[in-house]
């Protein structure tokens, strides 16, 4: 499938890059009053939401087929986000992130786009790029 028409299929993915640069935008700003955590968890739920919206729509090969967006692959992409949701709950309730650090939850945003790239690869070369993007 060409690239233009890939891009409604990889919505999820754009959602949550969309997120981290916003986190990233975040936290230039002295004051972010604990608004990153919300922020992240509210770009994981819509990018969650978009892949059960297109949980039927078969196995349609994207970006002429270095990625596959079949059932497996949009199951683990929604375990990923509940983990992400859970690690960012469980970090607002932790003392070691004293202050809001959106810079974490960028870098965690980031952690669950490579993971969904990693979930959906079809090709060694978007294994290995998925693999460098959930190394950061």
């Amino acid at each position: 499938m060409p690239n233009l028409s890939s891009l409604i299929f990889f919505l999820p993915e754009l959602i949550l890059s969309a997120t981290c640069i916003i986190l990233l935008i975040l936290s230039l700003s002295k004051r972010t009053s604990g608004v990153s955590s919300y922020v992240a968890i509210l770009g994981i739920l819509i990018a969650a939401f978009f892949t059960v919206v297109l949980f039927n729509v078969g196995t349609p090969p994207l970006f002429w087929g270095m990625l596959v967006l079949d059932k497996p692959a949009s199951f683990f992409k929604l375990i990923f986000a509940a983990t992400a949701i859970l690690v960012i709950i469980f970090s607002q309730k932790s003392g070691e992130l004293k202050n809001d650090t959106p810079e974490f939850f960028a870098l965690l945003t980031g952690s669950v786009l490579g993971m969904n790239l990693l979930a959906q690869a079809n090709n060694l070369l978007m294994i290995y790029l998925s693999f460098e993007f959930v190394s950061i």
